[in-house]
């Protein structure tokens, strides 16, 4: 008993001592994270959402196969890009030698670093990108193998932006001219389009005057070809002896011009025909111009019985002698050479410019008959070919009359009135009187040209467009 009491004093002595001997440990705290200091913000710039927006074109004038470009400027670079709408326009009244799709590529193309690299657009569309306060724009043109006009186009450019984008300012309509680097030896001796004419009926565009405006209608004529009508009229005048060889289609809209026709060789005949072919299209009457079917009233077929004509009347194989010089000529000579003495012309004078008495009036069948005697002929067969009856003359009949049953009777002549009918619709115009031509062929100041004198109707003819230029 004594011994547990002991145990038990022992044991309360040791918790005691351990109890006011032991260290008090501190709390436990929990770990913390150390998180990373906040980033320091800068202030924030507000979005640049309007601009004034500019451009001029790199070159007006360019050549074909080389690209058409303009520098876009905006007056400050936006926060967000926006769309330019581009479009070729060729429907001004001042464009007549418009530019063909064809020539020039489909799609537009962009560049941020002043044409360095070039991005592709559509055929309306590019991007102008943020952050940039200029952009170039170009549109390729193709480098063909074909003689055409210089070609001309007027190019619409226009910002298009979304909300909020708002972009001011205008870019100009800049017109463009697209030159033909095609070979042109023949320009400036021609008034319009020159063809060759290869086995009777096969139109060849060889020559061009580029200089000439040619209202729209006109042009295409000469991109797609000539109308099959006036083809098939010159291959069958072709299938007579006197071949024509070359084809020149100018488009004179005021009526003042006619035709002409000329002879390349001195010796031979290889004639050039050269017509107004806005005479087929265009109705010209006093009171205006009114449009019309081809050849609808005959005019055109008028002018080329005339034209033809003269080649009828001036021609190697039969009518003139190139070789004999005026003095040793004893009969009518004219630039062509020395008439023979059984030719139409040569007694066509003899019967009526070496008379002694006048001719009872009318003593021409036109007014432009009174030119010269190649014209007087020229205009006599005319005449002959138009009217479907020929009254009789006699000595006491007006020299009109006289001079168109000479063209009747004449051997050379007389068997080409219905070849020339089954070539061409020839009447004469009924707006005017039996005196015809207060039209063909004239300059500015009225005076009335010869259709031999080739360099005198293309002076007149580009006289008056320069007129028309300064109105």
């Amino acid at each position: 008993m004594k011994i547990k009491q002991l145990s038990v004093a022992a044991f309360m002595l040791l918790f005691f001592f351990y109890a006011c001997t032991k260290k008090e440990t501190p709390p436990r705290e929990d770990p913390v994270t150390e998180r990373p200091p906040a980033p320091k913000t800068e202030p924030r710039t507000p979005e640049r959402l309007s601009a004034t927006l500019s451009g001029t074109l790199v070159k007006a004038e360019i050549e074909e196969g080389e690209a058409v470009q303009a520098v876009l400027n905006l007056s400050e670079s936006l926060s967000r890009d926006f769309h330019l709408e581009l479009r070729i326009a060729i429907d001004s009244d001042t464009i007549g030698a418009y530019i063909n799709p064809e020539d020039y590529e489909s799609r537009f193309e962009y560049s941020v670093d002043e044409g360095q690299n070039w991005t592709a657009g559509t055929d309306s569309r590019v991007t102008f990108p943020k952050r940039n306060k200029s952009l170039w724009v170009q549109l390729k043109t193709i480098d063909d193998t074909q003689l055409e006009l210089n070609e001309s186009f007027q190019w619409h450019i226009e910002a298009v932006a979304d909300d909020p984008i708002k972009v001011s300012g205008d870019v100009p309509v800049m017109g463009v001219t697209v030159n033909d680097n095609e070979p042109n030896p023949y320009e400036e001796q021609l008034t319009g389009a020159l063809y060759d004419i290869e086995n009777k009926n096969e139109f060849k565009l060889k020559g061009l005057n580029r200089d000439a405006f040619y209202p729209k209608k006109y042009k295409a004529m000469i991109d797609e070809g000539l109308p099959e009508k006036l083809i098939a009229e010159i291959a069958a005048l072709n299938e007579l002896e006197l071949p024509i060889v070359e084809f020149e289609a100018f488009f004179d809209s005021t009526g003042n011009l006619g035709g002409f026709v000329y002879n390349l060789s001195e010796t031979s005949d290889r004639w050039v025909m050269g017509l107004n072919v806005a005479i087929a299209f265009e109705k010209f009457t006093p009171s205006g111009t009114q449009a019309q079917e081809y050849n609808a009233n005959g005019e055109l077929g008028y002018i080329i019985a005339h034209e033809y004509g003269h080649i009828l009347t001036l021609n190697n194989k039969k009518q003139v002698d190139s070789r004999i010089a005026e003095a040793d000529c004893k009969h009518l000579h004219l630039q062509e050479g020395c008439l023979e003495k059984e030719s139409a012309l040569n007694q066509f004078h003899e019967l009526f410019y070496q008379r002694t008495d006048s001719l009872p009036k009318p003593s021409h069948v036109s007014d432009y008959a009174h030119t010269n005697i190649a014209e007087d002929i020229a205009e006599s067969f005319a005449f002959y070919v138009a009217q479907q009856t020929i009254v009789p003359s006699t000595v006491e009949s007006s020299g009109a009359l006289q001079k168109i049953n000479f063209v009747a009777e004449n051997k050379d002549l007389k068997g080409l009135k219905t070849p020339v009918l089954n070539a061409t619709h020839v009447t004469l115009p009924l707006y005017l009187s039996q005196v015809r031509g207060f039209r063909y062929n004239r300059n500015n100041r009225g005076q009335r040209i010869p259709c031999l004198g080739r360099d005198a109707v293309r002076e007149a003819f580009f006289d008056k467009q320069k007129r028309d230029k300064t109105k």
